[in-house]
């Protein structure tokens, strides 16, 4: 079964940037070493990866993605921090408040596996190192039968040999 990763990066700058994506590994190593030049966080580091949410399916991730993005910065952090209470102090006034009194604080979205501080060490040292004679690390790449990454025409432009 395939998984997708809502995740939280936080930038030098204090603020977050927040993305899907179904490989964090991958992802977070093309925000470090700033791959995309138009992308957010770049020239925001050093970056830290503070959340990552598990889904298994897309829809699920994309509409949580979306969610995440839309609350204020003090929102997002009490979310990473689990402090449930706070995110209801933080939220918008809601526009019908029976309804919201009815539906009390509240906290995770439907399908939410939290991943342990213990997971995100793991996976942020298994990243490459660069290396010290200045070649730049490679990503992660696909395991075995797994499918690689889609071509990006941005990133990898038409040419005589790989035409549109």
């Amino acid at each position: 079964m395939k998984l997708y990763y809502v995740y939280a990066i936080r930038c030098f700058d204090g603020t977050f940037y927040v993305g899907v994506t179904n490989d964090v590994d991958r992802r977070f190593w093309e925000h470090q070493h700033e791959v995309h030049p138009n992308a957010y966080t770049h020239g925001r580091g050093p970056l830290i990866l503070e959340h990552i949410s598990e889904f298994d399916q897309i829809l699920d991730a994309i509409a949580f993605e979306k969610k995440f993005k839309g609350w204020s910065h003090r929102k997002k952090r009490a979310f990473i921090e689990a402090d449930y209470e706070a995110m209801r102090r933080y939220g918008r006034p809601p526009c019908h408040p029976e309804r919201s009194a009815q539906r009390g604080v509240e906290g995770p979205p439907p399908g939410y596996t939290p991943l342990m501080d213990t997971q995100v060490t793991l996976i942020l040292a298994e990243m490459p190192r660069p290396d010290p004679g200045g070649q730049p690390p490679q990503p992660p790449q696909p395991a075995p039968g797994e499918p690689g990454l889609p071509e990006n025409p941005i990133i990898d432009p038409p040419s005589p040999e790989r035409p549109i």
